[in-house]
């Protein structure tokens, strides 16, 4: 008899099962969802592309001038969203550890678990913080080679053709 955790222990690794699947799903969607806006507003700009090429810029500079505009949305995007995620994951974790699942009226072991809850709240603040870093920095990064190679894809096309094409 082990006392319940064969239970507790199947239900912790179907935990991290379906931590690990949503994690692989979040990036999957990620990656998608930064082809399609790239997609999206590289094919919107494709006259102005047309138009700069035809004035006589260089491709590096029309390339300048589109990947600014996404970089600036991918940003302030990429940080909100990874801030305010690593914010709301702290408050659903400070919830989940500060309740009690078993009745220590008791015992008095109580008062050093909840100075042990406050100093895994703190650790864990540092963890979100790098996290929530990594995770936009990795977006930035991620978004910015999409759109440059859609841009210089859409470069690579003659200008007529770009002004052509509906």
């Amino acid at each position: 008899y082990d006392m319940g955790y064969s239970r507790l222990q199947s239900g912790l690794e179907n935990m991290k099962r379906v931590s690990l699947l949503l994690l692989v799903l979040g990036i999957l969607m990620s990656v998608f969802l930064l082809m399609f806006y790239s997609h999206l507003f590289i094919n919107n700009q494709k006259e102005r592309i047309a138009i700069e090429r035809c004035l006589g810029l260089e491709k590096k500079q029309c390339i300048s001038s589109l990947l600014s505009g996404i970089l600036i949305l991918l940003v302030i995007g990429s940080f909100l969203g990874s801030s305010l995620g690593g914010i709301l994951s702290l408050h659903i974790s400070a919830e989940n550890m500060n309740q009690i699942y078993y009745d220590a009226y008791y015992s008095s072991v109580v008062e050093t678990e909840v100075e042990d809850i406050f100093k895994k709240e703190e650790d864990n603040t540092s963890v979100v913080m790098i996290a929530s870093i990594s995770t936009g920095i990795c977006i930035n990064m991620l978004g910015l080679g999409i759109s440059m190679w859609k841009t210089n894809k859409k470069l690579k096309e003659e200008p007529i053709k770009l002004l052509v094409k509906k």
